[in-house]
């Protein structure tokens, strides 16, 4: 059992709470205590809780009860009470205390509130070491959400964009809204049997023998690529976007079998970022940290959100191409077809080829080097309506424009056009989001 500190609500209490609602944070395992709780909802049942089902991925990955989250982000309050208390309703049938799961949740405080403000409810949520949460952010946009932009970008980019989200102190306007609310560490260090899962039940005051009736999940849950699978998946972005669902879905079990049966090491965040760059985020994070630590709920180990101490001689660790070739080499022994789709679209694909990372996936598709130079400046039918159309306008031009010259790798001209498009129209977020994004003469998604 969890020993609770600062908390006017012990364990052995929470049978008097109507509601538990588990809000992340976001890369925080909340994955992981979603499939385990879906797992385990009859004995869940059992140790007097009603967890309500939630469908999971096609790779086995939930965001819980998004239903009511989703909602809530949309603006439709309604919808979100009327699932809610349905929940609700069923879990009082049983005599049981409702048990949600959302990540969707975590930016939702005022609105929870007023969802539940006539009841009895308890908010957990767990808080990681931010430089890990940045690092793990980012693997899951490689993952899951098509991120082509290389680690060493994202981080100088996000180095200027440190909020309270990032830093992870918003978490703490729960603290402030709600009477009961408790502050975990995710600190591996202290998750009985190393897991997040069993810690999570230990709080909910579920003991350790019923604890070992409870089933375990085979495998790990959205857990990360090797260095190579994440460099390789990186370049496979290039020509991969939202409609390439299915196919994605497959390279990722393809890549995620290669991590799980290399035996990989586990590399520091120093290590990752690179010395400098790390010390600069320490920096950055030090006060917030300071203040998620003295919010803590329960005890986490010493070193949980402090800095490596040891930095001299670690070196930054880079892919190199004959690792790359082997995370490729993987994938066309399994599954050749999705090779030979990816080739597909690296044929089909209208952007800038003489980029070293085009011309890296060339080599790694196996494709003649000379394709790579063979790009044929185009417009597309919309863009084509736009210039023709007496009707549009100017500004509308002038994006089109900007638009073609970063696909044919003229990123210099295209910012000159984009500043432009900046006169005429200050706070344009689609202006401001491309001079962004060019701002490293590196191609992404636009």
């Amino acid at each position: 059992m969890v020993r609770i500190l600062n908390s006017s609500q012990s364990n052995e209490k929470l049978s008097s709470f109507e509601v538990v609602i588990h809000i992340g944070a976001p890369k925080a395992g909340t994955s992981a205590i979603q499939k385990f709780c879906l797992l385990n909802r009859k004995k869940l049942l059992e140790s007097g809780f009603y967890y309500p089902k939630h469908g999971l991925d096609e790779n086995g990955i939930s965001g819980g009860h998004t239903d009511i989250g989703g909602a809530l982000l949309n603006g439709d309050f309604n919808t979100a009470e009327n699932i809610f208390r349905t929940y609700l309703k069923k879990a009082k049938s049983k005599n049981k205390v409702l048990l949600i799961s959302a990540e969707s949740l975590y930016l939702a405080h005022e609105e929870v509130f007023e969802l539940v403000k006539d009841l009895r409810v308890l908010i957990i949520s767990y808080v990681r070491d931010p430089i890990e949460a940045l690092l793990s952010n980012y693997n899951q946009g490689v993952k899951r959400h098509y991120r082509s932009i290389s680690l060493d970008v994202f981080l100088k980019r996000q180095l200027n964009n440190i909020n309270d989200v990032v830093s992870g102190l918003s978490v703490l306007k729960w603290k402030e809204q709600f009477k009961n609310f408790l502050l975990l560490p995710f600190d591996r260090k202290i998750f009985p049997g190393g897991g997040i899962e069993s810690h999570f039940l230990a709080t909910l005051g579920i003991s350790s023998s019923e604890l070992s009736l409870f089933d375990k999940p085979t495998g790990d849950v959205n857990s990360s690529y090797c260095l190579a699978a994440m460099e390789s998946k990186r370049l496979c972005n290039l020509i991969l976007d939202s409609s390439s669902g299915s196919l994605a879905a497959r390279l990722d079990l393809i890549f995620q079998k290669y991590s799980d049966l290399s035996s990989f090491k586990r590399f520091s965040p120093a290590e990752l970022m690179g010395v400098d760059v790390y010390e600069l985020y320490v920096d950055a994070f030090y006060e917030s940290n300071q203040i998620l630590l003295d919010s803590l709920s329960c005890n986490a180990t010493v070193e949980f959100l402090k800095p490596i101490q040891k930095t001299r001689g670690v070196l930054k660790v880079n892919c190199v191409f004959s690792q790359l070739f082997d995370v490729m080499s993987f994938l066309k022994a399994e599954d050749h077809d999705i090779f030979s789709q990816l080739q597909k679209l690296y044929h089909l694909s209208h952007r800038p080829m003489t980029h070293p990372d085009w011309i890296t996936l060339c080599h790694l598709l196996d494709l003649p080097i000379n394709h790579a130079k063979d790009f044929t400046f185009r417009l597309g039918p919309r863009e084509m309506s736009i210039l023709t159309d007496d009707a549009s306008k100017p500004f509308d031009a002038l994006m089109v424009l900007a638009s073609a010259l970063e696909r044919n790798g003229n990123f210099s001209q295209a910012r000159q056009i984009l500043k432009r498009c900046l006169l005429m129209r200050p706070k344009a977020k689609r202006v401001l989001a491309a001079l962004e994004r060019l701002s490293d003469d590196q191609p992404t998604h636009i």
